[in-house]
């Protein structure tokens, strides 16, 4: 029987990332008062992924469009442009497409917005202008944006035809891709992770699985680190900067960390799924448990200290105090053994498959619920709009400053 599906979004939503709302229209709205569901036009639109970035949404569809909806003019370069495009890849057979992911640029970056598409083994890097450097001998070439709609309640009155894309094919299979805010890392199909600066055509291999390393099989970001798991569910950590304890290692880190490092703390744990946020990070184990790390400033770790500000802090003085460095376990009953977690800047969403759960920062309802506390320190189970059977999450992803949730039900 075929399922019915809905993305949720709740948080920041002044670029319409969250409700498709023109940023015209949002300027004096910046969050979602509750969770926006948006629903597909198209009944044979089935969605299998999500990805966002602080000021836009993504989704990726099994007719293998890429949806973007929110300020979509930092990646198609049309000046007040649409709220919502599309992106088709004509050429790519059905279901090739196997993750998305936006590369946002910063103020200190030397590299323009676009989306990395791992199309089977091939990375593609999708650009919506022509970019300065490219990686030579590899085909480019033209892909058009699509403007129809596919949402309900997506404003398209302001749609414009875009510019070209610019595909540019790296120069190795692989299997996973992540990206902080200057570098990316690629998984290969060979076991090696290429690391290069984004807006760069310079790669280097910081991992050789023939050398006698770990063979990891995923990759995962935070803003400024990588995280990694192995075949044998162990958790390594890498990247510019450890400064809130965001790597593990249990130590504030302000040195560059280069190649891979397993995470001690969590040896003899099966870890399953992880994810990095601004200045924090997460791991669900096959015991169905939590684990957080870094900044416990907003809460987002879920660990209900006291003093959040300190690096190490304990709800009870008479207690040692908490290195916030090392990761810890929430104290919270998850009711599964299969959980997913996704992390925001400063705000953790954790799935067990049914039920949501959200800590953290919540000055614009990132965590769906309200916006009378601007952070709660303890995981709370957030609820989701009544559909007509039971809701099974399929995905959740978080941009900086909102949430989305992929859910399906039976017709």
């Amino acid at each position: 029987m075929p399922k019915k599906q809905s993305i949720l979004a709740f948080g920041f939503d002044a670029f319409g990332q969250c409700s498709g709302a023109s940023s015209a229209d949002n300027k004096s709205h910046l969050a979602t008062d509750s969770v926006v569901s948006l629903t597909p036009v198209a009944q044979d639109t089935t969605f299998l992924e999500l990805a966002a970035t602080l000021s836009c949404s993504f989704a990726l569809s099994s007719d293998q469009r890429i949806h973007i909806w929110g300020c979509t003019e930092l990646f198609t370069g049309i000046s007040g442009g649409p709220s919502y495009v599309r992106v088709w890849l004509p050429e790519v057979d059905y279901g090739a497409i196997r993750k998305i992911l936006p590369a946002r640029s910063t103020l200190d970056a030397h590299h323009q917005d676009a989306i990395f598409a791992l199309v089977n083994n091939e990375l593609r890097l999708l650009t919506f202008a022509p970019s300065k450097k490219q990686v030579e001998g590899h085909d480019q070439k033209r892909r058009r944006v699509e403007d129809h709609p596919v949402f309900e309640g997506l404003d398209t009155t302001t749609a414009t035809s875009c510019n070209d894309i610019t595909t540019t094919s790296l120069p190795f299979a692989c299997v996973d891709v992540a990206v902080t805010s200057n570098h990316g890392a690629a998984l290969t199909t060979s076991g090696d992770i290429m690391t290069w600066t984004l807006g760069s055509a310079v790669f280097t291999r910081i991992h050789d699985p023939l050398d006698g390393g770990p063979r990891f099989h995923s990759l995962a970001s935070g803003r400024l680190h990588f995280m990694s798991l192995t075949s044998r569910n162990e958790v390594y950590t890498w990247g510019s900067s450890g400064l809130h304890g965001q790597m593990g290692h249990g130590t504030s880190e302000t040195h560059v960390k280069p190649n891979p490092e397993v995470i001690e703390a969590l040896q003899g744990l099966k870890a399953t799924h992880v994810a990095g946020g601004g200045w924090h990070s997460a791991v669900a184990t096959a015991d169905g448990d939590i684990y957080t790390f870094g900044s416990p400033l907003k809460g987002q770790l879920g660990l209900a200290v006291s003093d959040p500000g300190s690096v190490a802090t304990s709800a009870n003085t008479s207690e040692a105090p908490i290195n916030h460095a090392i990761p810890s376990p929430v104290d919270f009953e998850f009711g599964s053994l299969h959980l997913k977690v996704a992390c925001g800047s400063q705000h953790t969403i954790v799935s067990n498959g049914t039920v949501l759960y959200g800590c953290g920062w919540t000055k614009y309802n990132q965590l769906g619920l309200g916006t009378q506390i601007s952070e709660i320190h303890e995981f709370r189970p957030i609820a989701l709009p009544d559909m007509d059977s039971k809701v099974n999450i399929a995905d959740i992803c978080c941009g900086d400053w909102h949430t989305l949730v992929l859910v399906e039900w039976d017709e």
